[in-house]
Formats: structure tokens, C-alpha cells, sequence
């Protein structure tokens, strides 16, 4: 998946906006991979954007469920709760 491979090297540099446009740019072309839905959840994490990686994780968990999905929906969830405090 050349998408998540981007995604994941500009995520390693720290650029994290720069990386979700490559997640974004997957999606766009098949939004049925649940990895990309989890890339995207974890970048929406260190992004602080809890509401955006609670829909990611989600969408990972519907098309494939996984421990994977279910660990970043909690994280998700938790950051999320904090962030509205």
C-alpha cells in the first residue's frame, strides 16, 4: 500500500499533517482498508483531534474488527473526555 508506506514515513519525520494527507489521498481511492482507517485514527490522536480518530476507529472496527480498533477506539474515547475538559 503505497498510501500507508507515505503516511508512515512522513509520520516518522514528524510531519503528521503531511502524513494524513496521504491517509486522506488512500481513502479517497478506497476507503475499504481498515488499515488506513487506523493509520488515520492515530495520526488524528497526535494531532489532538479525538473526534476525528473516535470516526476512524470506528470505521476500522465496522470493515475489520480488531484488537487494533477496539485499543484506538478507548484511546480515542479517553482523549476525548480529556479534550472536553
Amino acid at each position: 500500500e503505497t498510501w500507508v508506506a507515505a503516511s508512515l514515513y512522513w509520520d516518522s519525520k514528524g510531519d503528521r499533517l503531511r502524513a494524513l494527507s496521504y491517509v486522506e489521498k488512500g481513502l479517497r481511492l478506497d476507503d475499504t482498508l481498515p488499515m488506513l482507517h487506523l493509520l488515520k485514527g492515530n495520526l488524528c490522536l497526535k494531532l489532538n483531534r479525538p473526534d476525528s480518530a473516535v470516526s476512524s476507529f470506528r470505521k476500522a472496527q465496522t470493515l475489520e474488527p480488531s484488537i487494533s480498533a477496539f485499543e484506538g477506539l478507548a484511546k480515542a474515547y479517553a482523549a476525548f473526555r480529556k479534550h472536553r475538559e
